[in-house]
């Protein structure tokens, strides 16, 4: 076995001498900025443009280097706000501001240098725990308090005060960055040209953004922080930024304890803060502070609220850094889909870091075949980084793996590596690499390592079977037996198993049978006790549960993995089509809206948010949600023919569909869309519609049996045949519906609503509607410090 080697530690990989052997030429030398600062990561990338981690080679010092975006250097007025930025900045001086050191050019491009913090920004640190101790959220906001009222001293506003812009350092000291969008506070105050600023932190006054804006501005942002440190949720979430901004001139302040056991006396404090009349507020951050270290921290009990607040899901407010990972290239054809699992497998890993935005290598892949320069690809898909590598054998039987990440908008070399190691330890070298692409775009990856897979053989069918899995999801997957025989092979892997679960639970899904989900459930049951902080354990569980008549174990396991790997875009898609069934419509598209954030290609969120946009009578809106899907795959295009007939018989009209075709669509849907086409089309359900629906209806599996007889409803409900119609809805709740909203809302249940018996149907599904919405607390619970 050859033994794993490394080039270089993390810091040092991105320094030394260039490759120089096809795939392998990657030049490991650094970027250098005005021939002084040299860039070692990349620490976010904001409105105005991207921040690095940088060395200044002169001091030997790491500072911050802000890169100011290309396009707006030539706006008119946009250097001088630059400039600005810089003069601002430098009147304030505190221990608690983020110092600002000089401003230069290069190749065109504007920058400035600050103070490099070694610590976290207070949204990850949220994002992780959920509600502070009162006794640690009162002692932030103080350090808060102080860098604010030394800005409010020397005439300046920070106006977009947000988690995001508060470091907490390792050594306890808090800092508040980015002045990018202050201005000078001039006799009567500043007042706002535009709408600029955080919706979920931004004053009714600059909401209506024709109001003066006063040191009380930013009051109100502070108290929005201070609430979130206490309570784990945003005082105002939603995902509609202007109805988030517009809330607050419509509601009252929200009383944090409401949420959970808040001390009075900090309660108080942040509904003063949130008074929607700056009158009302503390004058300024030193009132503030001041009223803070007067505070009774001591716990106070649990104050019921009015009414439930009902379950809101809150994407981070920024995303440090979007990333796109391609296809690691391999000259060997064996080696090929080896190459491509090991792609996915840093993928998956990075998906569970924080702050990071990973695109799904499906879509990836689809730009890079139009597109050979990897900056041009990372372009094309709208990310801040691309990494590209390749993967080759060796002459004494190693495999060396290449890698860099490059930034997009400049060419700046963020890392790059060259490691040797064998085809069994492919899976830690994986995720050893995610951890170094992580530690240069400066965010944190789980840093329990996943299970290693020792063998050989094992690893290669796992990577080979992943890779046929996710390329073929809506088709003939293929890669059950390589999983089945890699799980054989190394029983223990977490990896293996949650790979295996996902393949047994989707083959059942189009026809297999319930020991297939049996079986699934078990795998990911197990991977999930082998890999308890495996995302990807945690969405196979969600599936093979929500494929066997477990909704509410689904729901659990789906939550769970989104909190564990953020980025899974499918994760998202799912849970979101989950709570389209039983919760609130915005809650659902907050989720749906984060899987097409994350996969732009992803059909499976676009029908779910085309469906909840037709639930809400938006119909350009949905119109537009069923557009992005593509055609290109069989699966799809039928999907998206069938909705756009089941969108207008909802309203009761006929509508003339050709088919499309079914080759190579599993053969129950190819039945249901000739059927529902058919229907849709003659407004009756003929002896040909029938004979398809009955053909359709030879699916065990319970989930898609439940969907089918909603269709059924829907068809016959349609074709004026009301009894029928009520027997497929005795048999969908029978096979265990979900779809609360669907029973309330589908405009052609109308007729139904108030008779008895679909009223205790809707009872029935109303109560297992609710045992899910119950599982996803009880799954976020931890975070809320519930």
């Amino acid at each position: 076995m050859a033994a794993d080697k490394e080039i270089g530690s993390a810091e040092t990989l991105i320094a030394g001498e260039a490759m120089s052997v096809g795939a392998d030429a990657i030049d490991r030398s650094p970027s250098l900025v005005a021939g002084r600062y040299e860039v070692l990561g990349l620490l976010g990338v904001g409105g105005m443009g991207r921040v690095y981690r940088a060395r200044d080679r002169s001091l030997d010092e790491i500072v911050a280097l802000k890169v100011l975006r290309a396009e707006l250097v030539a706006a008119k007025g946009m250097l001088e706000r630059f400039r600005s930025e810089v003069k601002l900045a430098r009147r304030v001086t505190s221990p608690n501001v983020v110092r600002t050191f000089d401003l230069g050019a290069h190749e065109g491009e504007m920058f400035l240098t600050m103070e490099y913090v070694e610590g976290r920004a207070l949204a990850d640190l949220l994002e992780e725990r959920g509600a502070l101790p009162p006794a640690e959220a009162r002692h932030i906001a103080l350090e808060i308090c102080a860098g604010v009222a030394a800005a409010h001293a020397a005439g300046v506003l920070h106006r977009d005060l947000k988690p995001d812009n508060v470091i907490v350092a390792a050594n306890g000291r808090v800092v508040i960055t980015d002045f990018g969008i202050a201005r000078v506070a001039t006799g009567a105050g500043a007042t706002l040209d535009g709408l600029v600023g955080t919706p979920a932190y931004m004053a009714p006054e600059q909401a209506r953004a024709t109001r003066e804006l006063t040191p009380a501005t930013d009051v109100y942002a502070l108290g929005g922080v201070l609430y979130e440190m206490l309570t784990g949720t945003r005082a105002w979430p939603g995902s509609d930024p202007i109805a988030v901004a517009m809330a607050r001139l419509l509601h009252p302040p929200p009383d944090p304890r409401a949420i959970c056991a808040v001390p009075t006396a900090l309660a108080e404090i942040v509904l003063r803060c949130l008074a929607v009349e700056p009158a009302d507020r503390f004058a300024g951050a030193d009132a503030l502070a001041a009223a803070l270290a007067a505070a009774d921290v001591t716990p106070a009990t649990l104050r019921p609220p009015a009414a439930p607040r009902p379950y809101a899901f809150d994407l981070p407010a920024t995303t440090a850094c979007s990333v796109a990972l391609l296809p690691f290239e391999c000259a060997a054809p064996e080696m090929r889909e080896v190459a491509e699992g090991l792609t996915e497998e840093i993928v998956d890993a990075l998906s569970m870091t924080r702050g990071l935005r990973v695109r799904p290598l499906a879509s990836v892949r689809t730009a890079a075949a139009a597109e050979p320069d990897p900056r041009e690809i990372g372009a094309r898909l709208g990310v801040d980084v691309v990494v590209n590598g390749s993967l080759r054998p060796t002459n004494d039987g190693a495999l060396r793996v290449t890698a860099r990440a490059i930034g997009v908008a400049d060419g700046f070399q963020l890392w790059a590596t060259r490691r040797e190691t064998s085809t069994a330890l492919l899976v830690s070298l994986g995720d050893e690499l995610a951890r170094a692409i992580a530690h240069a775009l400066t965010a944190d990856l789980d840093p329990a390592p996943r299970a290693e897979t020792p063998d050989a053989r094992a690893t290669e069918l796992y990577l080979q079977g992943k890779h046929k899995l996710r390329k073929n999801w809506h088709g003939d997957i293929g890669a059950l037996p390589l999983l089945e025989e890699a799980a054989r092979l190394s029983p223990e892997s977490a990896n293996i198993l949650a790979a295996c679960a996902m393949a047994l639970a989707r083959a059942s899904f189009f026809g297999g049978s319930q020991e297939h989900l049996a079986r699934a459930r078990d795998l990911a049951t197990r991977a999930t006790e082998r890999g308890p902080g495996l995302g990807e354990a945690w969405l196979a569980l969600g599936v093979a549960c929500l494929y066997d008549r477990a909704a509410t174990d689904a729901a659990f396991a789906l939550t769970r993995a989104i909190a564990r790997a953020p980025g899974l875009a499918m994760a998202h898609a799912l849970l979101g089509g989950i709570l389209l069934e039983v919760g609130p419509l915005e809650d659902a598209l907050a989720h749906l809206d984060a899987a097409r954030a994350l996969d732009p290609d992803d059909p499976q969120a676009a029908w779910e948010a085309a469906r909840a946009h037709a639930f809400a009578g938006r119909d350009a809106e949905s119109a537009a949600a069923l557009n992005t899907i593509s055609t290109d795959l069989p699966m799809w295009r039928v999907t998206r023919a069938v909705s756009v007939a089941r969108f207008a018989i909802w309203k009761g009209t006929t509508i003339d569909l050709e088919n499309p075709p079914v080759e190579g669509v599993p053969l129950p849907i190819a039945h249901l869309s000739k059927a529902y086409l058919r229907i849709a089309r003659t407004g009756t359900v003929d002896e040909e519609a029938r004979r398809e629906l009955a053909l359709a209806s030879g699916v065990d599996n319970p989930r898609f049996k439940s969907a089918l007889c909603q269709f059924k409803v829907e068809l016959f409900a349609f074709a004026g045949d009301a009894t029928t119609a009520m027997a497929s809805l005795r048999e969908a709740v029978d096979a265990d519906l979900l779809d609360r909203r669907w029973l309330e809302d589908c405009p052609l249940l109308a007729p139904f609503r108030g008779q008895a018996e679909f009223e205790e149907l809707l009872r029935t599904v109303a109560s297992r509607a609710d045992r899910v919405l119950g599982a996803i607390r009880a799954a976020r619970a931890p975070k809320l410090g519930a």
